[in-house]
Parts: structure tokens; sequence; C-alpha cells
């Protein structure tokens, strides 16, 4: 199972929090739990929450993230799906995509990434 690094700022943007939550070397599952807690609006259940942030904050097709979840063809349904909407869907800084580490111990920056690829193509 993959590990990542992300920065939950959404009580942080709220006014909740006085920094941004660190999630270090945690599961996608976990960080996509952490940061459903930290939303005003978590629906029934994490199935009902997750559902409706894939289908509003639709990761742009062009975007490397996307690319790189299918060169590593991670199942649509993973929570790294859920986490890339969130970061790279939604056009707002709800949480910062750090790190993804592999089971085969390949690292990916996802922001980095990100970052590259604006400002090769311009903001989305």
């Amino acid at each position: 199972m993959p590990k990542v690094d992300i920065l939950n700022l959404i009580l942080y943007h709220t006014g909740k929090a006085d920094a941004p939550e660190p999630l270090n070397g945690v599961s996608p599952a976990h960080a996509a739990e952490r940061v459903r807690r930290a939303c005003e609006n978590q629906g029934k259940s994490f199935k009902e929450w997750s559902d409706g942030i894939i289908r509003h904050c639709v990761i742009p097709p062009e975007h490397p993230y996307r690319a790189l979840l299918k060169k590593r063809k991670v199942p649509q349904g993973d929570p790294l799906w859920l986490l890339g909407a969130i970061a790279y869907g939604t056009h707002s800084p709800w949480i910062a995509f750090r790190k993804i580490e592999w089971d085969d111990g390949k690292v990916e920056l996802p922001d980095t990434l990100e970052r590259k690829w604006i400002v090769k193509h311009g903001t989305p």
C-alpha cells in the first residue's frame, strides 16, 4: 500500500485551526478520512462524501496527476483518486499533496509535477 504526505489545509483556511494539519507517511485511506473529518459537509457515509467529491471535483484530463495514476494503474475507486480530486479538481488549496511513496519504493512529488505543468501550460 502506498504512503502519502499531505497538508490538510481545510481547518486552517476556515479559521478553525492555527496551522495546517500535516499527515506524513499515512495510507491514502487514512489521509482521506482525516480530510473528510475536517469538512463541514461529511455526507452520510464516507462513500457518499467521496462519490460527491469525485463527481464534482474533476481532475483536468491533461493533468500530470491523472497521468501518474493511470500509468500506475490505480483503480478509479482508490483513495488516491479522491485525494487528487480534492487537491487538483477543486482549484482551491484544500490540501497540498506533497509525496506518494509507492510499494516499489519509488517516490512521486505530485505538487512539484503540478507546478511544472502550470508553468508550461498555465493555470487550468
